[in-house]
């Protein structure tokens, strides 16, 4: 089977809640947030690697394709183990993650690209969850 993403966003006030399905995920596949946002704070993320045979996978957050570290990276989630769920929230603690949060970014074109990036494998079920609150 093929990589597919279902990417769903809900609205209240100014928070959104992103919430990402994916299945037959490889470490190069990349789901697009079209948020419409130009300006905003990640203030918490969760993933639930639901099954798969990576032993284990890592997320990422950018304001390009295939996001590298420095002005393109939003935020990177720590590994975790398939079949595990983290969630990691805070108020610029960096908790389990990589990055600081909240994590504030600016998109020119408004949207956001999400990477599961499991360590093996190309069968692997991810669903992943932001919350962002829009401006800084």
């Amino acid at each position: 089977m093929a990589y597919s993403s279902t990417v769903t966003i809900t609205r209240k006030g100014n928070m959104y809640r992103v919430v990402i399905d994916e299945t037959d995920t490889e470490n190069t596949s990349e789901a697009t947030i079209e948020i419409g946002l130009q300006v905003g704070t990640v203030v918490a993320s969760g993933v639930d690697f639901v099954s798969g045979s990576a032993a284990n996978a890592t997320y990422l957050l950018g304001t390009t394709s295939n996001p590298n570290l420095g002005t393109e990276m939003v935020c990177a989630g720590t590994r975790v183990d398939s079949g595990d769920e983290i969630r990691i929230s805070g108020s610029g603690g960096v908790g389990s993650a990589n990055n600081d949060y909240p994590a504030a970014f600016y998109s020119a074109d408004g949207k956001l690209y999400h990477r599961s990036v499991p360590a093996s494998g190309t069968d692997n079920v991810f669903k992943t969850e932001y919350l962002i609150k829009a401006g800084w």
